[in-house]
């Protein structure tokens, strides 16, 4: 699987469409997109480490991006810890 990890400030005009196009309000933020189709797969709040990689390599496990007509499954609330949440399709 390959990422592509994306930084901006909220206060650049990039930062400012991101998060009003995805409502993030609380910062900072990882969010996981499906990069067919601009869905927030997963969101997390101010995770450490060790609890990033963990959950990067549950999504990993529970996804695969080769077969091009499946969808990844969002996360859901009862596994995520208390920092982090689903967040709705777009």
């Amino acid at each position: 699987a390959h990422f592509l990890f994306w930084q901006q400030e909220q206060a650049t005009p990039e930062g400012g469409r991101y998060s009003s196009f995805y409502k993030r309000y609380e910062f900072p933020c990882i969010d996981i997109l499906d990069p067919r189709t601009g869905q927030c797969l997963a969101h997390y709040n101010f995770l450490n480490r060790e609890m990033m990689a963990d959950k990067l390599a549950q999504f990993l496990n529970d996804n695969t991006w080769d077969d091009v007509a499946r969808v990844p499954k969002r996360l859901k609330n009862d596994e995520l810890p208390a920092t982090t949440s689903a967040v709705a399709g777009i």
